[in-house]
């Protein structure tokens, strides 16, 4: 997802705070008014909510470094808990008051929070690396979706600045069923149009269907149809279900020339990111380009 989700999610889970009386570690007295959030709580979030970005440093290597590198070690499960263990650490030399653990435990909320979001876009995740190369990526959302940040900031409006401060709790808990309630209506919509798009084509025999999200709100998709001789691409929507075609293209057979382009390091990166990569060949005086697509992106 984009920055300011991040941010804004990083920020709503601090509605969930619970105050508390006592005493830090070193003898501080953390009582807090019920109706506000300390400001470690909203930092660390924020902070941990944003940070697995931070691969954006690989784009001083060049394009494909950034290509090949971004959403891998800092997405990871491994990735995350290094960076929570990381940012306590760091956070911990600023809030000498705050328990190591209620540092970390914020960090972790936050950066659980980053890979669970862009898990949900068509642009592959590396969750599991270093266990497999191969990334997820579930196609509900678009990267930037106006929806989530109309979501997070009512409730940040209502939960920390408003009247209903008191009701902060309350307001997270609204928060996250609206969000749970938006991402289950794109699921079903997903699934639902995924099936249209498999009856209409079954005369094709597909041996897989992409669904995937358009621009701009909830009614209009992509698809790709992985037919045993071509790839079928259009748009279809919803509730009307209606179906266009807007580009068939044939596969080519891979042989020699195609085998050597997947074996080099852009080959071989495409080939893991990319579920549905299209190879299309062409002669060039005495050599040949092999041109790669994800035709997740071909529209």
């Amino acid at each position: 997802m984009d920055p300011i989700t991040h941010g804004l999610t990083g920020a709503a889970l601090t509605l969930f705070y619970k105050n508390k009386t006592g005493q830090g570690e070193q003898g501080q007295k953390l009582d807090t008014d019920v109706k506000t959030v300390p400001r470690f709580v909203l930092i660390t979030t924020v902070i941990a909510a944003t940070i697995p970005d931070i691969d954006f440093i690989f784009r001083l290597g060049g394009d494909f470094a950034y290509f090949k590198y971004h959403r891998g070690p800092t997405h990871s499960i491994p990735g995350i808990f290094l960076l929570a263990i990381l940012l306590t650490l760091v956070l911990a030399r600023v809030y000498p008051a705050r328990k190591k653990s209620t540092l970390f435990s914020w960090a972790l909320l936050g950066l659980v929070s980053h890979i669970s979001l862009d898990l949900l876009n068509t642009y592959s995740t590396y969750v599991l690396w270093p266990f497999t190369p191969y990334p997820v990526s579930t196609d509900i959302l678009m990267i930037i979706d106006p929806v989530l940040w109309g979501i997070f900031f009512t409730g940040l409006i209502l939960g920390r600045f408003g009247k209903l401060r008191e009701a902060r709790r309350e307001i997270g808990l609204a928060v996250f069923l609206v969000l749970t309630l938006y991402l289950g209506t794109r699921v079903y919509i997903h699934q639902d149009l995924k099936q249209a798009v498999a009856l209409s084509f079954k005369s094709q025999s597909p041996a897989r269907i992409a669904i995937i999200p358009g621009m701009f709100g909830v009614n209009s998709w992509n698809y790709i149809v992985d037919s045993p001789n071509e790839y079928i691409l259009g748009t279809v929507s919803f509730p009307g279900k209606a179906i266009k075609i807007n580009q068939r293209l044939l596969k080519e057979t891979v042989g020699p020339t195609e085998k050597a382009a997947l074996a080099t390091d852009i080959g071989q990166t495409l080939n893991y990111f990319a579920p549905y990569l299209y190879l299309k060949t062409a002669k060039q005086g005495d050599n040949y380009l092999v041109h790669m697509s994800d035709l997740r992106y071909n529209y």
